[in-house]
C-alpha cells in the first residue's frame, strides 16, 4: 500500500516532521507529524544531496513502507545511531507528488532551517580521513601547539572532500547561511562549522582552489547574515561579487530565489 499524505493546514504554517525511532531495526522505522512552523518544538534540519533517484532503499514511516535514496537512508541510519529524533527532511516531509504543495513549502525552507535548532550537513560516508584532518587541526589549534605542515595525504583527502557533490548544492548557501548551529557529519564522523571554516585558513599553497574559494565564500556569508548584514543572495553568481562568484553555472527556479532572497 502506498504512504498516503496528509493534506497540510497553510493557516497555521504546518509541516511536516520526521520521528526517528530508536529501535536497531535493519529497516528504519519513523513517524510523521504535523507542526505548526509558527511554534515548533525542537527539531534538526537536514542538508544533504538526494542521490541516485534510481537507487534506493526502504524506511518506513507510520508503519508503511517509503521508498527513499540510498544516500539518505544512510544518513538517516547514522543519525540514528548518534540519537537524534526530530528531523526535518524535505524529500519525506514534503508531499513531492504535490506541485502546488512542493512549491508552497519551498517558499518556507528558508524559515525552516533558520528556526531549526541545528543544521547536520551529511557529506556522505567516503571522506573520514579529511574529517580526522578537520578535527587534528582544530585540536592542535586549541591545544596552542604549533601547528605542523599538512601531510600530503590529510591535505588530498581535505581537497577531495571540499570537491565532493554535497559542496556543489546551491542550496547549502540557504541551509548553512540561515542555520544557527552546523554539524558537518561524514558516516560515523562529525566535526563543526568553525573548525571548517578554520582549517581552510590552514591549508598552505591553496589560495587558488576553487573549492577553498567557495568554502571561504560561504563562510563570509553565513558571518554577514547571522550579523544583519546587507547580503546579496542573486550577486553572489556575479563575477565582480565580495562573495565570490559562487557556483557560476547554478540555475535555481523563481520559487528558489524568492524563498531564499526573502529570509535574507
Amino acid at each position: 500500500m502506498k504512504f498516503i499524505y496528509e493534506p497540510l493546514d497553510t493557516d497555521s504554517n504546518a509541516i511536516r516532521l520526521l520521528t526517528l525511532l530508536s529501535e536497531d531495526t535493519e529497516v528504519i522505522h519513523c513517524t510523521l507529524q504535523h507542526m505548526s512552523l509558527i511554534n515548533p518544538p525542537e527539531y534538526v534540519a537536514l542538508s544533504y544531496c538526494w542521490g541516485d533517484p534510481t537507487v534506493t532503499k526502504d524506511i518506513k514511516i507510520n508503519g508503511m513502507l517509503v521508498q527513499v535514496t540510498s544516500n539518505l537512508e544512510s544518513a538517516l541510519r547514522h543519525l540514528r545511531v548518534k540519537g537524534y529524533g526530530r528531523l526535518w527532511v524535505d524529500a519525506v516531509c514534503i508531499n513531492q507528488q504535490d506541485k502546488t504543495e512542493r512549491n508552497q513549502q519551498l517558499l518556507w525552507m528558508g524559515s525552516i532551517y533558520r528556526r531549526a535548532k541545528q543544521v547536520v550537513a551529511w557529506t556522505g560516508e567516503e571522506f573520514d580521513v579529511a574529517i580526522d584532518f578537520i578535527n587534528h587541526l582544530n585540536d592542535l589549534e586549541e591545544s596552542k601547539s604549533a601547528l605542523p605542515t599538512a601531510s600530503s595525504t590529510g591535505k588530498r583527502a581535505f581537497l577531495e572532500f571540499l570537491a565532493g557533490p554535497y559542496w556543489r548544492r546551491v542550496w547549502i548557501i540557504q541551509e548553512l547561511a540561515l542555520a544557527r548551529q552546523v554539524t558537518i557529519l561524514c558516516g560515523r564522523l562529525e566535526t563543526s562549522w568553525s573548525a571548517l571554516n578554520s582549517s581552510i585558513h590552514k591549508i598552505a599553497n591553496c589560495d587558488e582552489n576553487s573549492d577553498i574559494i567557495n568554502i571561504r565564500n560561504l563562510a563570509k556569508f553565513r558571518d554577514d547574515a547571522a550579523h544583519n548584514k546587507p547580503v546579496n543572495f542573486l550577486g553572489m553568481f556575479q563575477p565582480n561579487s565580495s562573495y565570490g562568484p559562487m557556483f557560476p553555472k547554478a540555475h535555481l527556479t523563481r520559487n528558489a530565489f524568492r524563498s531564499i532572497e526573502s529570509e535574507l
